[in-house]
């Protein structure tokens, strides 16, 4: 491939999307802040269509954004030169506490804590955490392909036979197979066609609910009114 067919692609690819996650590029986390380096990250991905590493970097977020919260809940109010050393003892504390934490156990602390609510708590469990995230960072494809039949008819044809036909003007003669789905190579097509499907959708939830938990530590309400 060429560097301007190249090109090209990635800029229709960014004509068709831009629109849709236009709002996202320009908004901005506040007590979340770090999350923003990783939000842009997964922009640029859904942008150009690059959507099972969009979903393998929304796994991330997840994570980083659960353990950040509670994090961020421990040191609240407290300012690198104001009060240094009491923030370094808190971070300590806090880092000891939850940064080797399981996303299960990350979930119940965050509710817990106030920062999720019943509905985003079970949405996180119930529905992410095994059909998402755990199938992707396991790369456990029947997993990642939830739903999908066992088996699939495909047609098989001789090449030779094909140009043969086709340069007589002749009808194909084909085999239908029947094949796994869990041939590899068919494995990624499912795939592919299911993350074109969710991975915006996907990250669509887990930003609303990083906005969510934003607000909820913003105590003085010094950015959400």
């Amino acid at each position: 491939m060429s560097k301007e067919i190249f090109l090209r692609s990635y800029l229709e690819k960014v004509n068709q999307n831009y629109n849709k996650l236009e709002y996202y590029l320009n908004d901005r986390l506040v007590v979340l802040s770090p999350l923003n380096l990783i939000k842009d990250q997964i922009i640029n991905c859904l942008m150009i269509e690059q959507n099972i590493a969009a979903i393998t970097i929304s796994n991330h977020f997840l994570e980083r954004m659960l353990k950040l919260a509670l994090i961020e809940k421990e040191i609240y109010g407290l300012k690198i030169r104001k009060d240094n050393n009491q923030l370094n003892l808190k971070l300590d504390k806090a880092y000891k506490k939850y940064d080797r934490l399981i996303l299960s156990d990350s979930i119940s602390e965050g509710y817990n804590r106030n920062l999720i609510n019943e509905e985003e708590k079970k949405y996180l469990k119930d529905r992410i955490k095994d059909d998402i995230r755990n199938a992707y960072s396991h790369a456990e494809m029947e997993k990642v392909n939830k739903g999908k039949p066992e088996n699939m008819n495909m047609f098989q044809y001789n090449l030779n036979e094909v140009n043969e036909k086709l340069k007589n003007q002749e009808s194909l003669i084909h085999n239908e197979i029947n094949v796994s789905t869990k041939v590899p190579s068919i494995q990624s097509d499912i795939q592919r066609d299911r993350c074109n499907k969710i991975a915006y959708p996907y990250f669509e939830s887990l930003y609303q609910i990083a906005k969510n938990i934003d607000a909820r530590l913003d105590i003085k309400k010094e950015f959400y009114k």
